[in-house]
């Protein structure tokens, strides 16, 4: 992953670094790979879990709305509080 940080989307420490957000590789094929994260620790947990391009990056409500959208994909949690 592109080296995202907090800071280049919101000011640290804001309420929006808690906000629910998601990055979504190689979407739509066979080696799709979705991770759940908060916007403060979603670019460290990218790079964690080794993601690569492409990739989506979501935030905000939509996020939340995963569970009653989802197909059959690979999906590596890290549920924000």
């Amino acid at each position: 992953m592109k080296r995202l940080t907090t800071s280049q989307v919101s000011a640290p420490g804001s309420r929006r670094t808690a906000r629910a957000a998601a990055v979504i590789a190689s979407a739509t094929t066979s080696k799709q790979r979705v991770l759940v994260s908060t916007l403060a620790e979603l670019a460290a947990a990218a790079r964690g879990q080794n993601f690569e391009p492409p990739e989506i990056v979501v935030g905000g409500d939509i996020v939340k709305m995963r569970s009653a959208l989802i197909g059959a994909e690979t999906v590596i949690d890290k549920e924000p509080p």
